[in-house]
């Protein structure tokens, strides 16, 4: 168990001062490219977890399967079924497509970079795979409700954020890769991009 809340406080201490903006908006590139903080917490994780103390089972890996992508093509899809209802009828959301070649071509590549693995490394790869060792299966909806508690103040936002939060953690448990729960991250964060306003 102290291994477990070392973990946890070391998620924590990479992810709050993220969440709440207490880190200087370095934007790179300069003057309106993706915010530096989320990396540079990124590659403090990744070191810390993949090299310096080894987290087993974080399940950072570039090389996905056939199987993979199936899996995350199908969270995608049963989160996009359940989800992309509750969000228009709560009017969180809003019918808005908006293709162009910078949302086809570009977004879902930046979007899996800059969102998609620096968050499912921490809430999974950290978050839920250190709670599986203490909670064992109550880890996948325990760590979807702290995934959606980071989506606040707006509940119906939580509430989306809770059930892709068990859709991306289911992924993982499957698959046991943060890089396929990334995908599966990034294709839901891409429909929205595309077709949704929120």
């Amino acid at each position: 168990m102290p291994d477990a809340v070392r973990v946890l406080a070391a998620a924590i201490v990479l992810w709050l001062p993220i969440e709440f903006d207490l880190l200087p908006q370095l934007r790179l590139p300069p003057p309106d490219g993706l915010r530096a903080a989320p990396f540079a917490a990124l590659a403090a994780g990744l070191y810390l977890f993949l090299v310096a103390c080894p987290l087993e089972r974080s399940g950072y890996t570039f090389l996905p399967s056939g199987r993979d992508l199936r899996v995350a093509l199908t969270a995608t899809a049963a989160f996009a079924l359940v989800g992309v209802p509750i969000g228009l009828a709560t009017g969180f959301l809003e019918w808005n497509p908006r293709p162009d070649a910078i949302r086809l071509a570009v977004a879902p590549i930046a979007i899996y970079l800059a969102t998609g693995v620096p968050e499912e490394f921490l809430f999974r790869g950290l978050i839920q795979n250190t709670l599986e060792r203490s909670i064992g299966r109550a880890a996948l909806p325990v760590a979807s409700i702290i995934f959606g508690l980071a989506h606040l103040p707006d509940a119906r936002y939580v509430l989306l954020a809770t059930l892709a939060g068990v859709a991306y953690g289911w992924v993982y448990q499957v698959t046991r890769r943060i890089t396929v729960s990334a995908v599966t991250h990034a294709l839901v964060d891409w429909m929205w991009v595309l077709l949704l306003r929120g």
